[in-house]
């Protein structure tokens, strides 16, 4: 169809717009200004939405900004608002310290996708730091290596240029947050282990003093005292693989965020006295977290001789944690299915909880309060199995031998 379309396709093709449920007169001049196109401005768009109609999914969504960043105004004239050019590739720096590690493999995914486009990758978002004259990338570095390595191999323009988004900062923990927040937007979330480092960068080099930077790094200094260190069980599978020794490793971060630094001590020092050629295991991270929550509850003290004891027992009955907690795995279900729960595995209750029932069993003479051993000799979360079905604990015990 050319020429004008008619008034009736007119109101008919506007019924349909979701933009214009309704159409009054302050719409049908809008309409009338643009019969061809049905192009608005945004500040037309605003204007309707927020001031005429008050939209109520808006009018919450602009409530909650203002409840969530008081200060947002400030904040963004203190970072400055991010501006928009064309850059070399080669103009671009990737600092490891401020941003996650950079991922070949990650890379080289990108550049075997045959949906690869280089004239339409995404704006790459910067922190230009006019004191080094560098732009940091905090967000599209892995987009920004597989270009130069295109373009180094000959396969793009000598004059190439990407399009970045900046923010002029000579603040590294401005640049640190600019990297966290973007975490997700991406096609890769940081891991718990880009977090972890992340925070001990922020401490050791920018002095960063917010609380979760600060009792991480305090943690990584107890993980130093005691010779143990943190890598991830999927970012560094190949490192760990090739390890000559896995003395001291920590892979399992959620358990280093939930410890506290008192229970994370005991743990530490209680590893290298009895398990230190190996990993520090999960299971025991957890056996120390809620071993705290236990002592709290149950009014009683972990003593350095029950904890002497029960470390003692358990190398001396399994060698370590891992084969310990491997060990529970058949007789567990065994029990389970007897109980009538075939289905259900061995807990991670269980496995904290057991150890102080094996002790008082073995003859251990330190304190236990009898709520713990009741609690945990074979439970799940609909109680205590064993009481409910009037077996003694011995029985129980019998099956782990």
């Amino acid at each position: 169809m050319t020429g004008p379309l008619a008034k009736e396709t007119i109101d008919n093709i506007v019924k349909q717009v979701s933009m214009l449920p309704t159409i009054n007169a302050a719409e049908k001049s809008l309409i009338d200004l643009n019969l061809k196109s049905y192009e608005y401005s945004f500040e037309e768009m605003y204007e309707h939405y927020v001031l005429r109609n008050k939209n109520a999914t808006l009018g919450r969504a602009i409530k909650s900004w203002s409840q969530v960043h008081p200060l947002s105004k400030t904040r963004l004239r203190i970072v400055n608002m991010p501006k928009q050019k064309q850059v070399k590739l080669s103009e671009l720096v990737l600092n490891e310290i401020e941003q996650r590690e950079l991922s070949v493999k990650w890379a080289s995914i990108i550049i075997d996708n045959k949906n690869f486009d280089p004239r339409q990758v995404s704006t790459i978002d910067c922190a230009y730091d006019p004191k080094t004259k560098k732009y940091y990338v905090y967000e599209g570095q892995h987009t920004a290596f597989a270009l130069m390595v295109l373009w180094k191999q000959g396969q793009l323009p000598p004059d190439y240029t990407v399009n970045i988004s900046y923010i002029e900062t000579s603040d590294p923990m401005v640049r640190r947050n600019l990297t966290e927040s973007k975490n997700g937007t991406g096609r890769q979330s940081w891991t718990a282990y880009d977090y972890w480092r992340n925070s001990v960068y922020a401490v050791h080099y920018d002095n960063a003093t917010e609380p979760i930077h600060i009792i991480r790094y305090k943690k990584q200094l107890l993980l130093n005292k005691y010779n143990c260190y943190v890598l991830d069980d999927v970012l560094h599978k190949s490192i760990i693989k090739n390890l000559d020794t896995k003395q001291g490793l920590v892979t399992h971060i959620d358990g280093l965020n939930k410890i506290s630094l008192k229970s994370l001590e005991k743990a530490l020092k209680w590893h290298t006295k009895f398990f230190k050629g190996d990993p520090v295991h999960s299971v025991l991270l957890f056996m120390f977290i809620n071993w705290e929550e236990m002592e709290k509850e149950y009014n009683f003290s972990l003593t350095p001789k029950l904890l002497d004891e029960l470390g003692s027992m358990l190398v001396t009955k399994y060698g370590n944690i891992e084969k310990y907690s491997k060990s529970l795995t058949a007789p567990i279900k065994k029990w389970n299915k007897k109980c009538g729960e075939p289905e259900r595995n061995a807990s991670a209750n269980d496995k904290i909880g057991l150890p102080f029932v094996m002790y008082q069993a073995l003859g251990g003479t330190e304190y236990v309060p009898s709520m713990i051993i009741n609690s945990y000799a074979g439970t799940n979360s609909g109680g205590t199995l064993m009481e409910s079905m009037g077996i003694k604990k011995q029985e129980y015990l019998v099956m782990l031998n």
